[in-house]
C-alpha cells in the first residue's frame, strides 16, 4: 500500500505565496510575482518527496496522475473560456487561435517569447497570459521522470551526486 503524507505545513507556504501574487495582480506588492517561483519549488520538492517514498517508479501511473490532476482541468477551464470568449461579440476568436493552441499543447511560455509578449506589463488582453506557468509545469512534466529514474540510478552508485545536484 502506497503511503500518502500530507505536509500541513507547506499549506502556510502556499497560503502567503497566494496572497504575494493576488497582492502583486493588485498594484499592491511589488516582486510579488516572486512568489510563483516558490510555487516551482514546492512542485519540484513534492515530485521528488513522493517520488522517492515509492518502491517501484511508474512512467505510466505518472503520466496518468498527472493527467488527471493537471491537464484535464487545464482543458475544462480552457474550453470553457472558448465558449464564454464566443459569447463576447466584441472578441476576435480567430486572434486567440494560436495563443489556445499554446496552452493546449503546454507551450505558452515559449509562445508569450516569440509573440515579443510580457507577461509582467499590467496591461493583459488575453484570457490565457497566465497559462505560461501551467506550460512550465507541463514541461517539467514531460522531463522529471526520466530526470529521476536517472538520478535514482546514479544516486544507487554515488550518493552525493543527487544530492549536490
Amino acid at each position: 500500500m502506497e503511503y500518502k503524507k500530507y505536509y500541513k505545513k507547506l499549506d502556510i507556504i502556499r497560503l502567503l505565496s497566494c496572497i504575494c501574487v493576488l497582492l502583486y495582480h493588485l498594484n499592491i506588492l511589488k516582486g510579488g510575482y516572486l512568489a510563483v517561483c516558490t510555487f516551482f519549488v514546492l512542485t519540484g520538492y513534492l515530485s521528488c518527496i513522493s517520488a522517492f517514498r515509492k518502491e517501484k517508479f511508474s512512467l505510466k501511473t505518472y503520466y496518468y496522475n498527472r493527467l488527471m490532476h493537471i491537464y484535464l482541468p487545464l482543458l475544462l477551464v480552457v474550453f470553457i473560456s472558448i465558449f464564454v470568449i464566443s459569447l463576447l461579440p466584441n472578441i476576435n476568436w480567430v486572434n486567440l487561435k494560436p495563443e489556445t493552441t499554446s496552452v493546449l499543447f503546454g507551450y505558452n511560455n515559449f509562445w508569450q517569447l516569440n509573440a515579443n509578449l510580457d507577461y509582467f506589463a499590467r496591461h493583459i488582453n488575453s484570457p490565457f497570459m497566465h497559462f505560461w506557468y501551467i506550460g512550465i509545469l507541463l514541461q517539467f512534466d514531460l522531463v522529471f521522470p526520466f530526470i529521476f529514474l536517472l538520478f535514482k540510478k546514479i544516486g544507487d552508485k554515488i550518493k552525493i551526486i543527487p544530492c549536490i545536484i
